[in-house]
């Protein structure tokens, strides 16, 4: 039982990206403890950083790697496709993972002479990128036509597929015609952060957060698409609660500074703004009490499995986050771990935030055992094991 991780962006990188490090790197660590033979082959923009934060540690699980210098998008496809058949070929390797249409295209490119003795092919969808794109408006027409021609191919293409929601499983089900796919969502490795609750007051009380305040946070980017503009008003609009404190977390070095200004302005000594890396982020989720996680109801959404979810339940926190989340709104509301508000801020909402912030207070214990259990049962990597050992164990040809 063996597959090759290819994974290709054309802007992030293992080393760059704390999304990828949490659904590649850990989510390879855990198969690798379970007795499935991994590997590795992708990019890197700084081969330093990535020996230090990556490399050491597939080194020291044995988990073979090629990390190749990241260039532009036609030379990235064309040496991993080199890297990638040489690899197969010396270690008859049956499974090849990639997470999107260039993993595909370079599947192609390296296994064009294979015929049927190619490596089987496993096409991750990860969400709608069409739509995606039609969004924010990146292509022209004619380049959102040839997007789509080189999505069908690439799902149509696959021996086996994955999707991370079962929304998004029934979507490429009617649009692209396969309706194979298994579901694995956007996971976490609970013990990260099941270990953190002792650092709880220490931390608290580094921040200045006292044992009787409530604190309200959010871990994350800030991206148009995590609505964090429409948190922040709502947020505002909470503050004249007793007691109330905001953790604002994030690694977007660039946007931190004009941000941390205006909102330390507006909310003075009740908001604390963090850069954090990944491996400190569990930490102070645990000081926490309160998670935050609003997005738009369309397309891109309904479809997705935010990786934020898996991080706030495993943390112990009830979530405040929006009804069009697909299968993560559903979950929050099916196991009471929390409420679901629209993004827009509005006065019923704000109000519905104020009587849930009161109500916690009093049943934090009951929220965070629901919470937990809930990340350690369906979010968790290792629950995940038996699905995906099945699915690399079917043997499949064009």
């Amino acid at each position: 039982m063996d597959v090759i991780y290819l994974i290709i962006d054309k802007e992030l990188t293992l080393e760059n990206s704390p999304v990828l490090q949490s659904q590649v790197l850990d989510w390879l660590l855990i198969q690798k403890k379970d007795g499935v033979n991994v590997s590795l082959i992708c990019t890197t923009k700084n081969k330093a950083a990535f020996t230090h934060s990556i490399g050491t540690l597939l080194d020291k699980y044995q988990i073979p790697h090629k990390a190749l210098s990241h260039n532009n998008l036609v030379r990235n496809l064309l040496v991993m496709a080199v890297s990638l058949r040489r690899y197969s070929k010396k270690n008859k390797s049956t499974n090849v993972y990639v997470r999107g249409i260039w993993g595909a295209i370079v599947h192609k490119i390296a296994f064009i002479t294979f015929g049927r003795k190619r490596p089987n092919l496993i096409y991750d969808f990860r969400g709608d990128l069409l739509s995606e794109s039609l969004q924010i408006n990146r292509y022209t027409r004619i380049k959102i036509w040839l997007l789509d021609r080189i999505i069908s191919w690439s799902i149509n293409r696959a021996n086996k597929l994955s999707s991370v929601s079962n929304s998004g499983r029934d979507f490429i089900c009617q649009k692209y015609k396969r309706c194979d796919s298994i579901v694995i969502p956007s996971c976490v490795n609970y013990t990260y952060f099941s270990t953190s609750m002792e650092n709880r007051s220490p931390l608290r009380n580094k921040l200045n957060i006292s044992d009787t305040d409530t604190v309200i946070a959010y871990a994350g980017g800030l991206n148009v698409y995590q609505m964090v503009p429409e948190m922040l008003e709502i947020w505002g609009a909470l503050q004249s609660l007793k007691n109330i404190k905001f953790l604002l977390m994030t690694s977007s070095i660039p946007n931190i500074p004009p941000i941390k200004h205006r909102l330390e302005k507006i909310m003075g000594e009740r908001i604390r703004i963090l850069n954090l890396t990944r491996k400190d982020v569990p930490s102070y989720l645990a000081s926490s009490d309160i998670s935050f996680m609003l997005r738009n109801d369309d397309q891109v959404n309904q479809v997705a499995s935010p990786l934020k979810l898996g991080e706030y339940l495993a943390s112990g926190l009830p979530v405040v986050t929006s009804p069009g989340i697909g299968e993560s709104s559903q979950l929050v509301s099916r196991n009471r771990l929390g409420i679901l508000i629209p993004p827009i801020p509005s006065a019923p909402s704000i109000k519905e935030c104020r009587e849930f912030i009161s109500y916690i207070k009093d049943n934090k214990n009951e929220y965070s055992s629901r919470s937990r259990y809930t990340a350690r049962t369906k979010l968790d990597w290792s629950a995940q094991l038996p699905k995906w050992k099945a699915l690399l164990e079917i043997n499949s040809t064009d």
